[in-house]
């Protein structure tokens, strides 16, 4: 999972999932890392954006990025596994991408660096 390592709530946000991430699959790194960019192909515009994630798994390897990534990382957790397997639904996606998008749309206002 990509961060913004310059964002209170995003750094903060990353600790909280690294603290209860138990089985070592769930990595974290700072979109200011411009090889970790490179390396799965976003655009550094695209990262500024939103936050991302890169799911490898036995389907492949693929990058979302706003809430239908959050829905992937939340999936890992239990209680909230489901949102996991509704993460690719078109109109949850577009759901949890507006939810996102209420959440930081104040981001380098309000508790962000």
């Amino acid at each position: 999972m990509l961060f913004d390592a310059r964002c209170t709530r995003c750094r903060r946000a990353a600790a909280w999932l690294a603290s209860r991430e138990g089985d070592g699959s769930l990595t974290l790194r700072p979109m200011q890392d411009a090889s970790v960019l490179r390396r799965h192909g976003i655009d550094a515009h695209e990262a500024e954006a939103a936050v991302h994630v890169v799911v490898e798994d036995a389907v492949g390897r693929r990058v979302a990025s706003g809430g239908s990534a959050l829905l992937l990382v939340a999936g890992r957790f239990a209680g909230l596994r489901w949102t996991r397997r509704v993460a690719d639904v078109r109109a949850i996606g577009a759901l949890a991408d507006a939810v996102y998008w209420l959440l930081t749309r104040r981001r380098g206002v309000v508790g962000c660096c």
